[in-house]
């Protein structure tokens, strides 16, 4: 008998023996969402397509594609977090500014293709200082290379697209698998029924 809570009223079992579930089973069950195949594809899409937006907008987007598309919670919500506490995520946005600067045709710095820090401190320097030259007493900007500007621009660009094109991926290929495992899992019950 499952041991009574602070309440007084027993637990339900919750294992197949009646014992607590395994860390497996629980990723099992994580994996295997007992939802619509394409609102359970449409969470991971969101998530991946938002978790991976430039300049963090997936924040904002994010719910709002949930709850438009009435997605499942769950996965949009967990997958995205997960992308946002990732250590990768500034190897995804230098190949989002690569994408982003190829696609407007500018040439791409040496510190993006060959991940030069050093580099990237004198453009972060200079992108700093244009900022400050925007503001009264902020004193002038070092000469414009538009180097700065052409690289916030295709990092926007670039992540736009990745983000949608990732997420559509994501969306079609999942919603593809979990509507033929469904689809399996009828026909086995079908014929261990009928």
């Amino acid at each position: 008998m499952p041991r009574p809570n602070r309440g007084g009223k027993p637990r339900p079992a919750r294992g197949p023996e009646g014992g607590k579930r395994s860390l497996l089973e629980r990723l099992k069950a994580l994996v295997f969402i007992k939802a619509e195949p394409a609102r359970v594809a449409g969470g991971f899409g969101v998530a991946l397509g938002c978790g991976t937006a430039p300049f963090f907008l997936g924040l904002v987007v994010s719910p709002l594609l949930v709850w438009w598309f009435r997605l499942n919670k769950f996965v949009a919500f967990g997958v995205t977090a997960l992308l946002l506490a990732n250590p990768l995520g500034i190897v995804i946005m230098f190949v989002q500014a690569w994408l982003g600067l190829k696609l407007m045709g500018r040439p791409v710095p040496a510190w993006i293709t060959g991940m030069d820090m050093a580099m990237l401190k004198n453009e972060a320097a200079y992108a700093r200082d244009l900022v400050l030259s925007w503001f009264p007493g902020g004193g002038p900007a070092r000469p414009p290379s538009g180097s700065a500007w052409d690289l916030l621009v295709g990092y926007a660009l670039g992540g736009a697209v990745w983000s949608v094109a990732l997420g559509f991926t994501v969306f079609l290929l999942l919603w593809g698998f979990l509507e033929l495992r469904r689809r399996r899992g009828e026909e086995r019950e079908g014929k261990t029924h009928g």
